[in-house]
């Protein structure tokens, strides 16, 4: 009777999950809208944009053998468009860079710069007077897993670590139950 019970108690569980998936995705679930943070929506392709100045925005950039490369995409011309990137950390805190200086004119501009530690800092003329400027960071080694994390990621987790739990619990006393746990008995 327990045994059955308990396998009864198992097969709940194992489709309770895939039920609420389906539920989620089904036409009646209330629909959200996830918006990212950045340029209006379908106004400005790019991937980034440059802090302090609206009319330039970053279409693309890539990082390999220590240089980067960035498209850059201006609905205005700008007199100076400067990245800055640390060649050298030295053990006093103060580090050596390097500086390149470009003309943006509008429409697209490619621009490359040789950064071993893969960070380069952007300025444009408009952002230099917002005070503000820009970073790239390639962080190539990176973590296992990487984020952004939201709410429901968490939720998610906790769901799937609740359940893994309550599986281990209810095989580990089946396996009691039907005699075929390698444990001793406990006495008294």
């Amino acid at each position: 009777m327990v045994r059955t019970i308990l396998v009864g108690l198992l097969l709940v569980s194992l489709l309770v999950v895939p039920a609420t998936t389906v539920a989620k995705e089904s036409p009646t679930a209330t629909p959200t809208t996830e918006t990212t943070p950045g340029p209006a929506d379908d106004e400005r392709p790019g991937e980034a944009e440059v802090f302090g100045d609206p009319a330039v925005y970053i279409e693309s950039w890539s990082y390999s053998d220590g240089v980067f490369r960035i498209v850059f995409n201006s609905s205005a011309y700008r007199p100076s468009l400067t990245l800055t990137a640390p060649v050298e950390h030295s053990q006093k805190g103060a580090n050596r860079g390097a500086v390149i200086s470009r003309e943006l004119l509008r429409g697209s501009t490619v621009v490359e710069i040789a950064s071993p530690t893969g960070e380069v800092s952007i300025t444009t003329s408009t952002s230099i007077r917002s005070g503000v400027y820009t970073k790239l960071d390639a962080d190539e080694g990176g973590a296992l897993v990487a984020g952004p994390w939201d709410g429901t990621d968490v939720r998610d987790a906790g769901i799937g670590g609740s359940l893994g739990v309550a599986l281990a619990v209810v095989l580990g006393a089946l396996s009691v139950v039907s005699g075929d746990s390698n444990e001793g008995e406990r006495i008294a």
